[in-house]
């Protein structure tokens, strides 16, 4: 077999497996990103009330 002949069909196999993956990845890209969503700002919210908190303390 030629080369050029060689490296279309391995480029087809790499685009075949590439899709037939796709959409697992982009679902678990999704449900990555919604869980940042989630917990990114429940972090900042908790360590807020944490500095606000020590803040008080530091007042009194």
């Amino acid at each position: 077999m030629p080369w050029p002949k060689r490296v279309t069909q391995a480029l087809a196999e790499a685009a075949g497996w590439t899709a037939a993956r796709l959409p697992g990845l982009v679902g678990a890209a999704l449900v990555s990103t919604a869980g940042w969503m989630v917990y990114e700002p429940l972090g900042l919210a908790i360590g807020g009330a944490f500095c606000l908190a020590m803040d008080w303390r530091m007042s009194r």
